[in-house]
């Protein structure tokens, strides 16, 4: 599990630019940030992961340019992410973030602003900081000094670029002050959430704050829908729901179930709700429950038990072994449904 789980998964969101290289080449910008990267991963693995703790999962797509083209899937992890690193280049300047999804990526850094410490800023390469948007300045105005991997004169790019030894001490300081940074932070941020569940008036289940489940649902059910995520909300469970909007085209269709797999990957089980006795459920039931979590269970390497919550009181038309059941017209469903829930988290920890 990642170290911050439940609060957060990834730990890290890195939001960068691949650049650009000549043409034929790969792009110098891209080797030297998964270098550096992959410099940051080892150190935190070494000094943070454990078995009890967990292990520091620091998200970033090194085939695709996650600035390129902000999707409903990475908008879902930058979301769920304990911390935004974004690595700052003249390139990154001219990103998608920047441009064209500039409300929206000004919510996030406004939000994390609300917490100390969940924006971290490295400076791989010399920017003018009066084209930075105006909510990655800072109060002061000013670009914030961050972490920087570049000597301060116009036009200069990361130190080591190209495998060069040139600065490769100043390089080593910075990974270092930034590995500190980063080990502080996310140790603060675990002891915070543990500390603040503590104090808490306890509610009904305490056990289970924060516990994410995946819920497929068809959304013309709108009053059912919303009864059913308060109800699971109530008794301390987070509903995730991919839903498309309407009007989509063959490709939105197409990448609907790379959506539900990503997303059920950061789950704790999958839900389905089923609204009416017809073929509709069990399509969802073949396709969803069996088929894309058992994708989801590959990609996260471990079991991702699944439920049907069942609001039409009759019998299922066909039973799965490993599908559980709950009748949401019989009371005390939400007790089973968490004891259900439960069994699954102890097993899967205790490793059997």
């Amino acid at each position: 599990m990642a170290f911050l789980e439940p609060h957060f998964d990834p730990d890290i969101f890195v939001s960068y630019s691949h650049g650009l290289g000549p043409a034929g080449t790969g792009s110098p910008l891209k080797t030297w940030t998964n270098q550096f990267l992959n410099d940051v991963q080892g150190y935190l693995h070494a000094f943070l992961d454990n078995e009890e703790l967990g292990r520091v999962r620091l998200w970033w797509d090194k085939d695709i340019d996650p600035t390129a083209d902000l999707t409903d899937e990475l908008r879902l992890m930058v979301r769920s992410a304990g911390i935004l690193m974004i690595v700052m280049s003249p390139r990154y300047l001219t990103s998608t973030w920047c441009r064209n999804e500039l409300e929206w990526f000004r919510d996030q850094i406004e939000d994390r602003r609300k917490h100390r410490g969940r924006i971290v800023l490295v400076r791989a390469a010399y920017t003018d900081t009066s084209e930075w948007p105006e909510f990655l300045r800072g109060e002061s105005g000013h670009g914030s000094l961050g972490f920087q991997f570049h000597d301060p004169k116009p036009g200069a790019w990361p130190y080591t670029i190209g495998g060069s030894d040139l600065n490769r001490n100043e390089y080593i300081q910075q990974v270092n002050s930034l590995i500190s940074a980063l080990k502080r932070r996310l140790i603060e941020m675990r002891n915070e959430h543990e500390n603040a569940a503590r104090k808490k008036s306890p509610p009904v289940h305490p056990v289970n704050a924060g516990r994410r489940v995946y819920v497929h649902m068809h959304k013309e059910h709108t009053e059912a829908n919303e009864e059913t995520r308060r109800l699971l909300i109530d008794h301390g469970l987070v509903p995730w729901t991919i839903n498309l909007s309407a009007g989509r085209d063959i490709r939105d269709m197409e990448k609907e179930p790379r959506l539900r797999i990503n997303a059920m990957k950061l789950c704790e089980a999958v839900i389905l709700v089923r609204q009416a006795n017809d073929d509709t459920f069990d399509y969802d039931m073949f396709d969803i429950g069996i088929s894309e979590r058992e994708q989801a269970q590959s990609a996260r390497g471990s079991p991702l038990p699944c439920a049907i919550l069942d609001l039409t009181g009759q019998p299922l038309r066909m039973e799965m072994p490993d599908i559980a059941h709950f009748d949401m017209t019989q009371e005390g469903w939400q007790q089973e449904l968490i004891a259900w829930l439960n069994t699954h988290r102890t097993t899967m920890e205790g490793g059997a």
